[in-house]
């Protein structure tokens, strides 16, 4: 009920203050950075020298990750450095197949990369947390909120997330904010879209392709998009119903963006 509430109040600021909002969206950018800087200052200023984290869950990972940027693309998506003799899919050795299959073409195509693809595969996932800073503006931006809590919660929200705590274990893939975050901005801008009477088809699509995305991140995504966004349009379809409104030129706007 809470998410419903919060995104029924969906709205775009008045039109005067549509540009200021949108600067304050990338100053809450500009403040991530500096903050992955410090933070991250030997990791990122190193390249190829360390690591998020070496231990538990992390080693294994990059283990995998190593190996399977290590073979040739003829080996497809096994991972020969564990499981002998057979290997192991990289679905289930946590390295982010959206991530690592292209990476993994990268550092082939261009060999001179391969000694930097771990700190490639890291400062994908540390851009995630400034990714999610710009997804979290933008949202509170919709919402019309101050520009001094929209900096203050975007800016710090991502580091004291569930998720981010991920990292100090290794569990680098589920520790990619943007995977929930993004469906959820678009969740936003879909209901905004249908409340505001326009064509919602990019929107749905924009939504599947997240949540596709999102799975290819790590598995465990499709669980935890499934069952939250399930839960918001079986509720938006009851109230509707409730209401006795009809659903028709929802579906007729959708259709018409698509052929379009």
């Amino acid at each position: 009920m809470t998410l419903t509430a919060d995104l029924s109040s969906t709205h775009e600021p008045p039109a005067r203050h549509q540009h200021p909002a949108k600067r304050w969206v990338l100053v809450a950018g500009l403040l991530q950075l500096v903050a992955l800087g410090l933070a991250y200052s030997r990791l990122l200023g190193h390249p190829g020298r360390y690591l998020i984290v070496d231990h538990y869950d992390g080693a294994k990972s990059y283990f995998s990750l190593a190996t399977f940027l290590r073979q040739p693309l003829s080996q497809g998506l096994l991972e020969h450095g564990q499981n002998y003799p057979y290997g192991e899919y990289i679905f289930f050795t946590d390295i982010a197949p959206l991530v690592s299959v292209p990476l993994h073409a990268l550092v082939q195509v261009v060999p001179t990369l391969a000694p930097y693809g771990l700190y490639l595969f890291d400062c994908f996932f540390l851009g995630g947390l400034l990714l999610s800073t710009l997804l979290l503006a933008d949202m509170m931006r919709r919402l019309g909120l101050p520009a001094w809590l929209l900096l203050l919660l975007s800016v710090t929200l991502p580091w004291v997330g569930p998720q981010t705590f991920r990292l100090s274990v290794g569990h680098l893939a589920l520790s990619y904010t943007p995977a929930v975050l993004g469906p959820l901005w678009l969740l936003q801008g879909l209901y905004a879209a249908w409340r505001a009477g326009q064509h919602t088809g990019r929107w749905w699509l924009g939504l599947g392709a997240g949540v596709v995305a999102a799975a290819w991140i790590h598995f465990y995504f499709l669980g935890v998009l499934g069952t939250w966004l399930g839960f918001f349009l079986l509720l938006w379809v009851g109230r509707e119903a409730w209401a006795g409104r009809a659903w028709r030129p929802w579906r007729a706007g959708a259709w018409h963006c698509w052929r379009r």
